[in-house]
């Protein structure tokens, strides 16, 4: 099981020319402005948070303020139906969303972000299709493990125990995520005996919040019988801090699953470079996708 940091989209793009050794050649040549999209849908949840950005040349000086692409073209269409509802900017929460309350997102329902906008003197289009996972997705609370557990604790036989998620899958989706937020985080309250890697108190001042918040996922499921709960063990190695955690499982469609598993593995054995899996068609790089989250509170301490 593996762990990364929240995925974040890179704000700055380059074609990448390697052979071999891993060699990067960028000139102003390569440089394509580009719609940097960042967005996700959730059944019966409002649409908010679309980010709309754009990237830069390399060695550019620029205000992170323009970044944001806060006068762009952004609609959803509903492709069952296909109406098309114009998406509006927030300039509180520098994101686009739909203020109306006519929109419902649906299990397995598909649905198409179109994007355009001005960069550099040049009209640039995007566009993408998400299909939003099926019902049935659920955290079984009876038959989890939750509450409290003491740090690395083990039971009579010396065995290690673990904070348990018993949930049902979404029919179809073999790709689900777990994030650990730490709600209490401090440098106080940080585990130095924790037995993953041993950081100096100004370590983790300096990186607090990366600290406060662990990522790790599980694919390629084995089938299980109908009805039967999924039980997942979350690591010790999620855990940096005494106190609350939440805990957050995301069930994903292809486009976040995709995403997800290729944004930081953008180098081949070979040293070659290659984009991430992106989903995005016309003038764009980002993601957008649909998942669905399940929510639940524990805490670890000393």
């Amino acid at each position: 099981m593996k762990k990364y940091c929240v995925p974040y989209i890179l704000l700055f793009s380059a074609y990448f020319i390697a052979c071999g050794e891993g060699t990067i050649v960028i000139d102003d040549a390569v440089y394509e402005p580009k719609i940097v999209i960042e967005g996700y849908l959730s059944p019966f949840k409002p649409v908010r948070n679309i980010r709309l950005m754009r990237n830069f040349p390399i060695n550019t000086t620029f205000d992170r303020s323009e970044i944001i692409l806060d006068q762009a073209r952004a609609s959803i269409t509903a492709e069952a139906n296909g109406r098309e509802y114009q998406l509006v900017f927030n300039p509180e929460s520098g994101t686009y969303e739909y203020p109306g309350d006519d929109l419902y997102i649906l299990p397995e329902q598909s649905y198409t972000l179109r994007v355009s906008a001005t960069i550099d003197g040049r009209e640039l289009s995007a566009w993408s299709t998400t299909t939003v996972p099926a019902s049935g997705f659920n955290i079984n609370m009876s038959k989890s493990k939750l509450g409290s557990l003491p740090y690395h604790a083990r039971n009579s036989e010396g065995e290690l125990e673990f904070f348990q998620l018993a949930f049902q899958r979404s029919p179809g989706t073999d790709f689900y995520v777990l994030a650990a937020k730490a709600l209490d985080a401090s440098e106080t309250t940080f585990i130095f005996t924790n037995t993953f890697f041993a950081p100096d108190s100004e370590f983790v001042e300096e990186n607090l919040d990366n600290l406060t918040l662990n990522v790790t996922w599980l694919q390629g499921l084995r089938p299980l019988p109908f009805n039967t709960p999924t039980i997942f063990n979350v690591g010790w190695y999620m855990f940096f801090f005494y106190g609350r955690y939440e805990l957050t499982l995301y069930a994903g469609d292809q486009n976040y699953k995709d995403f997800f598993l290729t944004y930081k593995q953008v180098q081949e054995i070979d040293g070659n470079f290659h984009e991430p899996v992106f989903h995005i068609q016309g003038d764009g790089i980002g993601v957008f996708g649909s998942v669905i989250a399940r929510k639940v509170l524990v805490e670890v301490t000393p």
